[in-house]
């Protein structure tokens, strides 16, 4: 019995010690954990604003470029349907067949700028209301 009550005795000075040493230990990463879940700092917050200026400058040139595509579609789509509506007329199959067929082209092209376009425009508004919330913080 008195093998047993030493065990007993021991086991529980030894728990004891854990358990005050998992407090210190919690306490010591909470005390390195709470500063770091403040948030970004200032400087952080610039990097993160640099990088989004630097996207929304390539979505501003990639935005022209569809737009330009967009132009030289409804351009190619006039002179296509001048070309089949002057081939039907004069009897020329093959010049309203080509007129036709750039038409029909130039329509898929401007469709595809237009729907790029619209997805650079809400990528846009997505960068510019997190530019927003940066430039409040940075306050």
């Amino acid at each position: 019995m008195g093998y047993f009550s030493f065990t007993e005795s021991q086991l529980c000075w030894t728990l004891r010690i854990m358990k005050q040493a998992l407090t210190v230990i919690a306490l010591c990463v909470l005390t390195i954990l709470l500063p770091s879940c403040g948030g970004p700092g200032k400087a952080e917050l610039r990097q993160e604003l640099q990088l989004i200026e630097g996207e929304m400058f390539q979505l501003n040139i990639l935005a022209q470029n569809l737009r330009s595509q967009m132009n030289q579609a409804e351009w190619e789509s006039f002179f296509g349907s001048f070309a089949a509506g002057y081939g039907a007329v004069r009897g020329d199959r093959v010049l309203t067949f080509q007129g036709g067929g750039t038409t029909l082209n130039a329509t898929g092209n401007y469709n595809r700028a237009n729907y790029n376009l619209q997805q650079v425009s809400a990528r846009w508004g997505v960068l510019s209301k997190r530019r927003s919330q940066i430039l409040k913080k940075l306050r």
